[in-house]
Order: C-alpha cells, then structure tokens, then sequence
C-alpha cells in the first residue's frame, strides 16, 4: 500500500513538473513575442521612449519562469531522493531520470547551456532598449531619466536573479545523493510490479 502510494506521488510529481514546464515555455514565447513587437514598433515608428518598458516587463517575465524553474528543481529532487529512497528500500529499484546515470552526466552541460541561453534571452533586450535611449541616463525631465534608471536596476536583479538561481540548481546537483551508484538493480520493472499488483 506504502509502495502504491508513493508510486502515485511520483507520478503526480512528474506531472506537474511537465505542466510547469510548459507554462515556463508558454511564458518565455509570450515574452518574446511582446519584446519583438515592441522593437519593430520603436523601429518604424522611430520613437524609442516605449522601449523603457522592455527591461520591467523581461523583470516580470524572468520572476514568472523562475518561480516554475525552482518548483521544477524541488520536485526533481523528491524524485530523486525520497521517493527513489523508499522504492530502493522497499525492493523496487527501476531506473528513473531524476536519478540516472545519464541524467547526471548531462547535467553540467545543461545547467551552463540553460543559464546562458537564459541571459541572452533576457539581459540582451532591456540592455539594448537601454541603449537606444541612453540620452535619458543623464540630465533626462522625468519619466524618462527614472525610467531609464530603474531599468538599470532591473537589469541588475535580472543577473542576480538568473546566476542565483543557477547555481543554486547545480549545487543540488552536485550534493544529490544519486542513487543509481554502487546500487544492484532488481530485476522488477515498474511496470512488472504494477500488473502483479
């Protein structure tokens, strides 16, 4: 009974680790989309005032997708280290991702290549509408020079945010206890233990 349940929450985790990604996914294309639009309408408008919202709406866009990145590494990790914990325990041990050989093996390169595709994504567009209107860093009426100045800001916590939160993803990374080491593997499946269930 012990072993269905968490069989279930396993399950349910996985789950909801697929949902969140796709909201990350969805997010990220939304805000692409809304940066691009705004960028083609400075461009042909000549007019490059409304590109001082670009690095406040990458700041929200950013704290969205890494609300669901953080979720995604908890529940990566329960996977990984509880619910294999007690599946190994309770003589049930089949492989899975979160605790794999592969998984492991592909996690350094995927933490770099994911934060830096991050801070291209989200650092290059506030940093460039900055740029187009760098005359209101200095001396600017207001809004524009304390827009342009919390844009900075922004960009700031952007970097602080997108390095924090990856390093602190690959530190759980590197202080999981991966489970597919020094580990004899039963012969049951997962999927055996279910049909004879």
């Amino acid at each position: 009974m012990k072993v269905e349940a968490a069989i279930k929450f396993y399950e349910a985790a996985r789950e909801e680790m697929m949902k969140r990604m796709k909201i990350r996914d969805n997010i990220l294309i939304v805000y692409l989309g809304v940066i691009t639009s705004l960028f083609a309408v400075a461009i042909k408008m000549n007019s490059y005032n409304i590109l001082l919202s670009v690095p406040f709406l990458t700041l929200g866009a950013s704290l969205l997708i890494a609300e669901h990145y953080v979720a995604m590494g908890r529940l990566s990790f329960f996977c990984a280290s509880e619910i294999a914990a007690f599946l190994i325990e309770n003589k049930i041990n089949v492989p899975q991702l979160d605790t794999s050989e592969t998984y492991y093996k592909f996690t350094k390169f995927s933490v770099y290549a994911r934060c830096v595709s991050y801070l291209i994504l989200t650092e290059l567009p506030p940093i460039m509408a900055l740029c187009y209107n760098k005359q209101h860093a200095l001396n600017s009426p207001f809004p524009e020079g304390v827009l342009w100045w919390f844009g900075l800001i922004c960009i700031i916590l952007l970097l602080v945010l997108i390095i924090g939160i990856h390093i602190a993803r690959w530190l759980l990374y590197k202080n999981e206890k991966w489970f597919w080491t020094n580990k004899k593997r039963d012969t049951k499946s997962l999927k055996a233990f279910k049909e004879n269930q």
